[in-house]
């Protein structure tokens, strides 16, 4: 029987709707699971929870890799290798740096094949997490985009004039009482020589509010 290797399991989700396929529970049993089967035994499980794989403010991921340059551990548990990073940067020196302290990083649903190909696999495994996370940002704003040029209001704290009215789990910009003093600022800025603070004096505003 081959000698038991040493092992810590570090699992995280990014979004509290997270699918429960990548749920923590779901990534700690799975990965449970591949250290019984590899014969690993598991020292540590650290877990950050809503946490951007692209953040280096990830304060478990950072006691993991203190705890890997402290101890002997052979392998860093993850369920894919997006779990660990979402930046190829980020990924290759802490990477090398676990390399140096005898602890690899292994994925236990992208497995390697043991051969040189292994380098470009890897790559490709980084690369591909990488693109998710700036896809998803490039999608995520062309919605914000769209959504705003439809009329609804995609966040953030509703400008002087308007209220936020939801239906259908959207929102729009809808005018409110004081839509008409934001029509009489408008006028003076086109018209008058009245500056901001004066404005804001004149309708007891905050300048904030006016601009």
């Amino acid at each position: 029987m081959a000698d038991m290797k040493t092992g810590i399991i570090y699992a995280r989700y990014s979004d509290k709707k997270q699918d429960d396929g990548f749920s923590i529970d779901a990534q700690i049993n799975a990965i449970k699971e591949y250290a019984i089967s590899s014969n690993i035994e598991i020292k540590q499980i650290f877990v950050d929870q809503a946490v951007s794989g692209t953040s280096k403010d990830r304060k478990q991921l950072n006691e993991a890799l203190k705890y890997c340059q402290e101890h002997k551990v052979h392998c860093f548990l993850v369920h894919k290798y997006d779990r660990f990073a979402r930046n190829r940067y980020d990924s290759i020196i802490m990477k090398k740096n676990l390399s140096e302290s005898g602890t690899e990083v292994v994925s236990i649903t992208q497995q390697k094949t043991g051969e040189s190909s292994d380098v470009l696999l890897e790559s490709l495994y980084d690369g591909m997490a990488e693109y998710y996370s700036k896809n998803l940002k490039e999608e995520v704003l062309k919605g914000m985009v769209e959504a705003a040029s439809q009329g609804y209001w995609v966040g953030g704290v509703a400008p002087f004039g308007y209220s936020i009215e939801k239906k259908d789990n959207k929102s729009k910009l809808v005018p409110n009482d004081n839509s008409a003093t934001v029509k009489q600022i408008y006028n003076h800025y086109m018209h008058d020589d009245i500056g901001y603070k004066n404005m804001a004096k004149m309708y007891k505003l905050s300048v904030k509010q006016i601009t």
